[in-house]
Parts: structure tokens; C-alpha cells; sequence
């Protein structure tokens, strides 16, 4: 039972490890048990809040996006429900479990005992390359989820 209770929170870390699909998920959480993939591409659109000259060409971007990759994956582990002809995600049967893990991440950086402050966070902007269009700026608790992640599938990989 404890291999199965492990695979479980591995598999939670790799669905929340994808920013996109974290706020995919906090929406469809404050939405109800089902929504519309529209409003829902309308509440990731809002907020990541990228500036983007043609808004329409970054909502068929978010849109295909979640089509493509996150609804598929959460699909595929039962957190969600796609019916494409009515366009409409509903939770799945395991969504309670990613659902409390996501509740964790919003005490984490709303609750002063979690050690969150009232300054924003602190971010980290990277040069870019004479291709890109601008730096990558990216706040210190994405850093450090992101690095707790790595550190997780390595020990992962070396002790399993």
C-alpha cells in the first residue's frame, strides 16, 4: 500500500510541475464540479496576463495548449473529464486528490505561517538570445518548485 500511496504523490508532483496546468486547475477547482473549456481558457488567459500583440492568437495558443497536452495527461490519470462535444471539463474521479495538493500551494503563498510576506516575490530574469523577445522573468517559489521537483525524480530514479 505504501508504493501505491508513493506513486500517487509522484504522479501529483508531475501534473502540478507544469505552471499552465496548476492554474488549469485552481480555475476548474473554483469553477464547480464541470465548466466550459472556454471560460476556463478565459481564467488561464487572465491569469498569466502575458502580453501578447494579437490576444486572439494567445487564446487559440492557451486553448491548444490545454487540448493538447494537460487535459489529455489529467485525462489519462482520471483528475479530469473532456467531453469535446460540448467542449465541457468536468473533475474526474481522482481530481479530490490533486485538488488538496493544489489547496496546500495556496496556504503555502497566502499564509503568513507558511512564511509568505507581504513584499511581492522576488524574481529572476534571464538574459535572452538575439532570437528571443525578452527576458524570462520567473518568481522564486516557481524556482524552488521547480528545483524540489528535480531533486524528487532524482532521488526518484536513484532509489526506486
Amino acid at each position: 500500500m505504501a508504493k501505491a500511496a508513493e506513486y500517487d504523490e509522484t504522479i501529483i508532483i508531475k501534473m502540478l510541475a507544469n505552471p499552465r496546468r496548476r492554474i488549469f486547475l485552481k480555475a476548474l477547482a473554483s469553477n464547480g464540479e464541470s465548466c466550459s473549456l472556454n471560460s476556463l481558457v478565459d481564467e488561464v488567459m487572465r491569469i498569466e496576463d502575458s502580453e501578447w500583440d494579437d490576444a486572439s492568437k494567445y487564446r487559440n495558443s492557451v486553448r491548444v495548449s490545454l487540448r493538447q497536452n494537460h487535459i489529455e495527461t489529467l485525462e489519462k490519470y482520471d483528475f479530469v473529464e473532456y467531453d469535446p462535444d460540448a467542449d465541457i471539463i468536468k473533475r474526474g474521479t481522482e481530481f479530490y486528490k490533486i485538488n488538496s495538493t493544489l489547496d496546500s500551494f495556496d496556504r503555502e503563498s497566502s499564509d503568513p505561517e507558511f512564511g509568505a510576506s507581504a513584499e511581492p516575490p522576488q524574481t529572476f530574469t534571464f538574459e535572452s538570445s538575439a532570437d528571443d523577445k525578452g527576458g524570462r522573468s520567473y518568481s522564486r517559489s516557481l524556482v524552488v518548485a521547480a528545483l524540489l521537483f528535480f531533486l524528487v525524480a532524482v532521488a526518484l530514479y536513484f532509489f526506486f
